[in-house]
């Protein structure tokens, strides 16, 4: 039986799956011209800002703000789930929830405009599995204790607004 902390461990793990498959897929449409080609260098070059500039904001805010130090009780909060306690160290804004915003919202963003799947698949559902993801992996950062609320809204925000700006530029 699967308990709840090992289900917020095992969605902490997603963005990095996000990451590998994303990098592995857009590789391989590259290769192999019968691999429809779905995520651009915008899209990539996106994604993986929201990772570094999420950390690079943490360290900046860190000294400066109490709210920018993870919760009492951190722990397991990196990519992988592996680290101990990790309580009063740079948390400010969430980097799970960073990237996990620009992958929903550039996907919303694909959906809604209509580039991202064809007419007959029902956009609704996947606009639905987007959001409860975005949802779900805040819960899991916030159920960890990895992170504030301000951290996980903050983090929201930041990839929100890159996902805007690579997906309109």
């Amino acid at each position: 039986m699967i308990t709840l902390i090992s289900f917020a461990n095992y969605l902490s793990i997603l963005p990095l799956v996000f990451a590998i498959f994303i990098s592995i897929y857009y590789i391989g449409s590259l290769v192999f011209s019968k691999i429809p080609y779905i995520f651009s260098e915008k899209y990539i070059l996106g994604y993986f800002s929201s990772i570094f500039i999420a950390q690079l904001i943490k360290y900046i805010l860190f000294p400066f703000f109490d709210f920018a130090k993870r919760p009492e009780g951190a722990c397991g909060c990196d990519y992988i789930s592996q680290k101990g306690d990790v309580s009063g160290r740079p948390g400010c804004p969430s980097g799970h929830m960073s990237t996990t915003a620009y992958f929903v919202v550039y996907n919303l963003m694909l959906l809604i405009n209509g580039d991202f799947i064809k007419k007959n698949i029902n956009k609704k559902i996947f606009i639905v599995l987007n959001v409860l993801l975005l949802l779900l992996m805040a819960w899991a950062r916030y159920y960890k204790k990895c992170h504030s609320f301000i951290q996980i809204l903050l983090g929201i925000i930041l990839g929100s607004i890159l996902a805007y700006f690579f997906h309109n530029n």
